[in-house]
């Protein structure tokens, strides 16, 4: 994960920053010149970045999405925004609404604004979890709207983005791998479950296929075995999908037919187990025990700490100065 800060007072370096970091774009600034200012700080991480954008003025944007471009979710802190001349319906977003940047489409934006977040995702891991999680065919994912599917959802996304933001900003959690990896499949469902698009479609169909859970003992088996042996890695559906060869959905439900469970429980389980093995190997002099729960995925010590004593019956830190 990196942390990275750009500030300028230039219109061209600003127009620049821009395009190189979002999408193809012109800059008009509709407010005072002499009052142009911009600032930007933005955390990456492997799959996705959390971005904070502040401007001393008006401006107009004309913008060309490119095919690699990440997917860019926009939250106006203060001030509104207008997405215009599109392929998609106008979009008029004010502060503490949500908006999605139109992914494959020329669009003009026209921000009245002083200071917003950007969310972002790369298009694949998304297309890749929607695949995974409704069976939509690769390549399948496609947008129908830059407003979300109502206000609920809208909140859903926000909270989302909160929780992981709050984790980029623990130093333990932040450099954990799984953490990381969890935070990206977060994001990728809050935003299928926000804004419509043909996963929804696919999702929702009444003459879909149904749920059957037809998976086989064999191929449950050799699921959970994978879990297993690879909880000490980021797992995410599309890690099931393609051992499976199917939707993580058919997968859950076969898993509650024949034990009751959720896949989310083994991994939940053999990462506690995982922790153990490291608590009773480590250094207790020089083991900062949040560091060594982050490893295993675990962003909030005090549940952390309950689930372990209820699985082990002792705390982490007495297993700790063993």
């Amino acid at each position: 994960m990196t942390r990275h800060a750009f500030d300028t007072r230039d219109t061209g370096e600003a127009e620049e920053f821009l395009r190189a970091g979002y999408a193809e774009n012109s800059l008009t600034i509709t407010g005072a010149q002499g009052d142009f200012s911009f600032a930007h700080s933005t955390v990456t991480a492997p799959r996705f970045s959390c971005n904070t954008l502040v401007l001393g003025v008006d401006f107009a944007s004309d913008t060309v999405v490119r095919p690699d471009d990440p997917i860019t979710v926009v939250e106006p802190l203060r001030g509104r925004l207008a997405h215009l001349d599109s392929d998609y319906p106008d979009a008029y977003t004010d502060t503490g609404d949500v908006v999605l940047a139109a992914p494959d489409s020329p669009i003009r934006v026209l921000c009245e604004g002083r200071e917003m977040t950007l969310t972002q995702l790369h298009w694949p891991d998304v297309d890749a979890y929607a695949t995974a999680m409704t069976g939509l065919r690769p390549g399948g994912l496609t947008f129908h709207s830059l407003t979300p599917i109502t206000a609920g959802r809208a909140r859903h996304w926000l909270r989302t983005v909160g929780h992981v933001r709050d984790v980029l900003a623990d130093p333990w959690t932040a450099d954990s791998p799984i953490v990381l990896d969890q935070a990206s499949w977060s994001l990728a469902a809050a935003l299928l479950s926000t804004f419509p698009s043909t996963a929804t479609d696919h999702a929702t169909d009444p003459e879909a296929p149904s749920v059957r859970g037809d998976a086989s003992a064999a191929t449950l088996r050799e699921v959970a075995g994978f879990i297993d042996a690879h909880a000490d890695r980021p797992i995410g559906p599309t890690d099931i999908t393609g051992l499976a060869g199917m939707p993580v959905a058919e997968i859950i439900e076969g898993f509650r037919r024949r034990h009751d469970r959720h896949p989310a429980e083994l991994l939940w389980r053999a990462r506690l187990r995982g922790v153990r093995r490291s608590l009773l190997d480590a250094d207790p002099a020089v083991t900062v025990l949040a560091a060594a729960a982050a490893r295993w995925g675990f962003t909030r010590l005090g549940r952390f700490r309950v689930a372990y004593v209820q699985a082990f019956g002792e705390t982490p830190d007495q297993t700790l100065r063993r």
